[in-house]
């Protein structure tokens, strides 16, 4: 996962996918609680208040976060003033082993922190744990290795735009897919795609009056498509996505590539131009 900054034109701070579970709203006000769905992670709310029963995955009825970002289609849902317990699917990791099953009860939240307890299902130990907010970030990150652990995963909010990250892309069914792409920074970025002038043609008196959109997928994974026929991923340059920035500029960006140097697939090259 690689945060951007399109003023800098940099990469702000990175990350492997697998090194965190759950994200915790770190507003004053916050209490949505987002899966880590780069690791195609999956929630269920039982019915059930003992967190140490045992609970059958198979039989479970999972739920996704949506793949917008909006924070009232959440797996977890509100979960405020409840005391069932969550059985939380921790998804696969690059060699697409699964990384197994917690069971987790979500205690309290405040301004200043959330209490959870939990534990993973094939062992019954129960851990405890309390996760300080932190307004500079959008979410303070959580990890169920070992006896649990707050991972420190976002850059401060106001210092980057685009995340390029693999999410899932829940389908009409629904079906759940893991998909390669860019989310944009829910703190105030806008996104608009334009395909009816070409990528140097695009001036600041036409971005006025394009439509923007503030969910996190406008960019998403559909840039690109695979070519049954040449058995690689082809770009589709003459979309052109217009981004309002977390400095409030205006900067068009359009991708050109989906290998590096060697031929690996995975690797985003694009062009960005403040307008």
């Amino acid at each position: 996962q690689i945060f951007y900054s399109l003023d800098k034109h940099e990469i702000v701070k990175s990350n492997v996918k697998t090194a965190w579970d759950l994200g915790f709203e770190a507003t004053r006000d916050g209490w949505h609680i987002v899966l880590n769905s780069a690791k195609f992670m999956a929630a269920h709310a039982t019915e059930d208040t003992d967190i140490s029963k045992d609970l059958d995955p198979q039989s479970a009825a999972w739920e996704w976060d949506a793949q917008s970002g909006n924070l009232d289609s959440t797996a977890i849902g509100d979960w405020r003033g409840k005391d069932n317990v969550f059985l939380i699917d921790r998804g696969y990791d690059y060699e697409a082993n699964h990384l197994g099953y917690v069971k987790m009860k979500l205690l309290s939240v405040d301004a200043s922190e959330y209490k959870l307890v939990w534990m993973h299902s094939d062992d019954g130990i129960s851990h405890t744990a309390t996760i300080f907010k932190d307004e500079h970030v959008n979410f303070v990150c959580f990890s169920f290795d070992g006896n649990g652990e707050v991972k420190e995963i976002e850059p401060p909010k106001s210092s980057w735009d685009i995340c390029f990250t693999q999410y899932t892309h829940v389908f009409e069914g629904p079906i759940p897919y893991l998909v390669s792409g860019a989310t944009t920074n829910p703190f105030g970025v806008e996104v608009a795609m334009h395909t009816e002038n070409g990528f140097n043609e695009i001036s600041f008196e036409q971005v006025t009056a394009f439509e923007f959109q503030s969910v996190v997928n406008v960019i998403g994974y559909n840039w690109k498509w695979y070519d049954f026929d040449a058995a690689s991923y082809l770009v589709n340059s003459s979309v052109t996505y217009v981004c309002k920035g977390v400095d409030e500029a205006f900067y068009k960006i359009r991708f050109i590539d989906f290998y590096d140097e060697n031929g690996e697939k995975g690797a985003p090259k694009f062009e960005v131009q403040r307008i």
